[in-house]
């Protein structure tokens, strides 16, 4: 039955509607979809290839699910417009839109029904503190954050802090790597610059290997998988959009050596696979083995990731699905740093945590405080 539900979504993402499907399955597959942030995608689906007829209800759904991601749409061409403009000012490199804005811009498949709560931008290192500093000119404001939090983000991360825009409660991410330079395992960003994509909409994006490779860097590399299906869901289309592509699967293999991202590659082609079922070339696949874990490590990653990459839902977890969610968020975090900063920053959590149970105060407001004295 579990199993099932998710094999329905992952068919009516390809645009396909499972046979004898009872009122019960729709309730199932809406409750679920809806939960990991694909009904607007399987709505999108729905809009351009299902032929079949669909209960009023589900409809009602998908149409709803439509506005929601048409909103986002509307919204991300809107403030891209804003931030290209005010960035190329005071930048030495277009911005380039990461994720799902870029998604979006692309125009492409995988970005009909995508939906997500920020807008990512590449830029470079150099140029942060004037970009910074016009775009809070221009209302653009980051939340107050404690000296720790500020320590981590200026030091040790690859992102400033998340800018809010004053008036519309946009919030745009500004990295400057794909992730942090303190793991030590942050690539050469100018390996990913090569091939920059202006799309017809007239934004800059990465090229369609480079726009993968970081898909899954961002999926294999963070601790909380609240949105795992969904980002699974993102690499399914951009391997169906690029599978006849004949340089997409060579570029994207030395792409993967060139920046040792080779194992995330080979677990996102395992778990596509295996998942959501998806055509990935022979070939590619058989020069991809040389980053085969051990048979212990992909046993221990086969256990956890079969857990955490489907939706979270009590109609399709599977047993210890909590548990493989903590482990997950114990690798995320020993993947960024190294154990020394790893502990320091646990003991920081740990310490603000304990703070706000005891006086209720935010980060910031501790940390204020503390500056008095």
């Amino acid at each position: 039955m579990r199993q099932n539900i998710v094999k329905n979504i992952c068919s009516l993402m390809n645009g396909d509607i499972p046979t004898e499907l009872t009122s019960s399955d729709w309730q199932d597959i809406v409750r679920v979809a809806r939960c990991s942030s694909v009904l607007p995608r399987i709505a999108a689906n729905q809009k351009l290839n299902f032929n079949g007829a669909l209960p009023d209800y589900v409809i009602e759904q998908f149409n709803a699910g439509l506005k929601h991601s048409e909103l986002l749409e509307t919204q991300v061409f809107f403030e891209a417009h804003d931030l290209n403009l005010n960035i190329s000012k005071c930048s030495s490199q277009p911005a380039i839109f990461l994720k799902g804005a870029a998604y979006v811009l692309s125009l492409g498949s995988v970005g009909k029904g995508r939906t997500f709560s920020d807008i990512d931008i590449l830029v470079n290192k150099a140029d942060l503190p004037n970009i910074e500093k016009r775009l809070k000119a221009l209302a653009w404001f980051s939340e107050s954050v404690s000296d720790y939090d500020e320590k981590y983000y200026r030091e040790w991360a690859h992102e400033v802090p998340p800018l809010i825009r004053a008036g519309r409660g946009t919030v745009v991410d500004i990295h400057h790597n794909l992730i942090p330079p303190i793991s030590g395992k942050a690539p050469d960003i100018k390996l990913f610059l090569e091939g920059l994509r202006k799309v017809d909409s007239g934004y800059y994006i990465l090229s369609a290997h480079a726009m993968t490779l970081h898909s899954i860097i961002h999926l294999f590399y963070q601790e909380e998988f609240i949105h795992g299906f969904r980002d699974l869901s993102d690499l399914h289309l951009l391997f169906t959009e690029n599978n006849e592509d004949p340089t997409f699967y060579p570029e994207l293999l030395k792409l993967a050596d060139e920046t040792k991202f080779g194992v995330e590659l080979f677990y996102a082609c395992r778990y596509l696979q295996s998942i959501i079922g998806t055509k990935v070339n022979d070939t590619f696949l058989s020069n991809l083995s040389k980053y085969k874990p051990s048979s212990l490590k992909l046993l221990v990653s086969d256990w956890m990731f079969s857990r955490i990459l489907i939706p979270r839902h009590s109609l399709v977890n599977k047993a210890f699905t909590s548990l493989a969610h903590q482990m997950a968020f114990i690798r995320g975090h020993k993947l960024k740093m190294p154990f020394n900063i790893l502990c320091i920053h646990t003991f920081n959590k740990i310490k603000f945590s304990v703070e706000h149970f005891l006086t209720g105060k935010n980060k910031a407001e501790a940390s204020n405080e503390n500056k008095l004295w």
